[in-house]
């Protein structure tokens, strides 16, 4: 049976879809082994990284070629070195703190054929806690093993909507204290064919307008996000008063992260939706190349001059 929301099939293939669950480590002691499985990894990576921004800062200053980064040789070897020579690394799994080495070299590459900026150091409390489990990822009775700590319960609202799925890969994150695994699965599903549809998007900062060859037009909006936006401009207030190092300082910190956290998620859902209800009527959709992030910038406008962003 065809699948709501789509037109036309042609055969059966196979895709990947993601499912973010809730991780929940059943235990304090559990919770701590999750962040140090993910410290382990940050160690690696700011480990290796040093080594190669070394070894580049040499051939510039030789004159000679710049070495080459690629993940199994030559990272992969220094990883291996590494790992013989710190005492507490073997505690963890092998491929899943490796595999924090997967992007460092698409990270070189852009920052030599783009144009950007050379990969950055990870810190303990500016990055994200994570890590990857790359394969082998078991999933039992609603329970998601952990390399080298064991079956871990998850669940999410409505379940698993791919049963007959295979999982492929796990992400394990840290949120705001609380801990995501994101799970992509193996799935069959039909193609779809072209229904010779088309969508242009005209995107704005708190808008877009979405026009459709099928003669559908409409004015997708942001959640109105005043209430939540208030609440996060008084944490902000009340921190900037408090006492730095004090108890009640971080309470009110983890209010903030919370509340930075309500507004990312219901931007995302809402993203999520509209771009799921474009794809299922659209076989091709077209979008303007807009630079958001300076259009956001100049709407909040400097002291001098300020502007007028909406929440």
């Amino acid at each position: 049976m065809p699948a709501k929301g789509c037109n036309n099939y042609a055969r059966v293939c196979s895709v990947y879809r993601t499912i973010e669950y809730r991780l929940l480590p059943g235990s304090k002691s559990k919770g701590k082994k999750l962040a140090w499985i993910a410290g382990a990894c940050r160690f690696v990576w700011n480990a290796i990284l040093a080594q190669c921004i070394q070894e580049y800062k040499q051939a510039e200053e030789s004159g000679e070629q710049p070495p080459s980064v690629k993940y199994f040789f030559p990272l992969g070897k220094r990883f291996k070195e590494l790992r013989d020579r710190t005492e507490w690394l073997p505690k963890y799994s092998f491929s899943v703190v490796r595999y924090t080495l997967k992007v460092q070299p698409d990270a070189w590459k852009a920052c030599f054929n783009q144009g950007r900026g050379k990969p950055k150091f990870k810190a303990k409390y500016r990055s994200t806690s994570s890590f990857t489990i790359p394969e082998a990822v078991k999933i039992k009775d609603g329970r998601l093993f952990i390399p080298k700590l064991g079956y871990l319960k998850i669940r999410r609202k409505g379940g698993n909507p791919y049963p007959d799925g295979v999982p492929v890969k796990a992400v394990i994150l840290q949120r705001v204290g609380k801990w995501y695994a994101c799970i992509s699965y193996k799935i069959e599903a039909p193609e779809i064919e072209d229904n010779g549809v088309a969508t242009g998007i005209d995107r704005n900062c708190g808008q877009v307008a979405v026009v459709s060859t099928d003669g559908k037009r409409e004015i997708i909006r942001q959640p109105d996000g005043k209430r939540k936006t208030a609440r996060l401009h008084r944490y902000q207030w009340k921190l900037a008063r408090q006492q730095k190092g004090s108890n009640r300082r971080y309470r009110t910190k983890k209010r903030l992260w919370k509340a930075h956290r309500a507004i990312a998620m219901t931007r995302s859902d809402t993203q999520h939706q509209a771009s799921r209800l474009i794809a299922n009527r659209s076989s091709t959709v077209v979008l303007e190349d807009l630079n958001v992030v300076a259009m956001t910038s100049s709407a909040r406008g400097t002291v001098d001059n300020p502007g007028r962003a909406e929440p």
